[in-house]
Formats: C-alpha cells, structure tokens, sequence
C-alpha cells in the first residue's frame, strides 16, 4: 500500500496547486497582470512533480502490473482512461505554454483568454483525473492485484522516492507552495 499512499498524497499536493491555479485564473479574468514568470514555473511544476514524477510512477509501475496482471477490464481501465487523460493533461500544458508565448507577442484579449482557458482546462482534467483514481483506479488495483504485485509496485515506488533527483523534486515543490496562498492550499 505505500505506492497507493504515495500516489494520493501526491493528489492532495497536485489539488492544493489546482486551487491555486483556479485563483490566479479568476484574478487574471478579473483584470490582473498576466505574471509570466509564476505561469512559467506553474508549467515547470505541472511538467516535473505533476506528469514527470507521479504520473511517470503510475504508468512506470501501478499501470504496467494492473495491465500485465488484470486483463481486459485493467487494459481498457488504464490505457482507454489514465493513459488517455494523462495525454490530454500533457496537451493543456503544451498549449498554456503556448498560449503564454503568444500573449508575450500579443497582450490582446484573445491570447489573454488562451492562458485563462487552457490553464483552467487542466484545473478541471486533474480535478476529475486525480478523483477517478483515488475512487476507482487505485481501490481496483489494491482489490485485484496480487500481494507479488503489491509489492513490486511499493518497491519501485519506494526506489524512486530514495533517489536524490526525487528529493529534488520535493524540496523544490516545498519552494513552490510555499508561494501559493493559504486560501488555495484549503
């Protein structure tokens, strides 16, 4: 059970961030500077802790066993439904980074929509993601698997979480929210 722990704990982190994410929205629609600098490294955290560590350990580890091991109702569960939303979460980042170079080039009104939109998109994708996984995903791998597998995917997991570059990964995410707002942490 550590990687299941593990994975929704990173949840908990990665809606924390959704909040803050949704404010800063709703002060740009409000009027606010569009601050590049936050939403660059918005996109950096969304890109490292979001999809290149917690979704990585997903489809590394939990996702390969629950489709080696589970057959059918697994392979549609994970690459027709995780694997697909993970993409889609992949292209929000893709175009808010590109919607933000636009608005660079262009403050108009219709580049200022953009960032509004594709970073409200992956608000509401990570929101649904991250609650189908905690409420299906994750209790139908601990339910199906096998306690080999189990504990294969807590080992890997385990051997991520002790690497440096993961230690990294969490100081630099202690940095981050440490700059959001307490309002978008609740």
């Amino acid at each position: 059970m550590y990687a299941i722990q593990r994975l929704e704990l990173e949840h908990e982190n990665i809606l924390a961030f959704t909040n803050y994410a949704q404010d800063l929205a709703i002060s740009i629609m409000e009027g606010a500077e569009i601050n590049r600098d936050q939403l660059k490294k918005m996109v950096a955290f969304i890109r490292t802790y979001c999809d290149g560590h917690h979704h990585k350990k997903e489809e590394d580890y939990l996702f390969k066993r629950m489709v080696e091991d589970l057959g059918d109702l697994a392979v549609k569960l994970v690459r027709q439904g995780m694997m697909v939303e993970h993409d889609l979460a992949r292209k929000c980042v893709i175009d808010l980074d590109g919607a933000l170079d636009a608005y660079d080039q262009d403050p108009s009104p219709k580049n200022r929509l953009e960032v509004i939109s594709y970073l409200m998109a992956y608000v509401h994708l990570l929101r649904d993601h991250a609650q189908k996984e905690n409420k299906v995903v994750y209790p139908f791998a601990v339910k199906h698997l096998s306690k080999e597998a189990m504990d294969w995917v807590d080992q890997e997991t385990k051997a991520v979480e002790d690497r440096e570059e993961s230690k990294k990964i969490y100081r630099d995410f202690r940095e981050f929210i440490k700059e959001i707002p307490q309002e978008s942490q609740d």
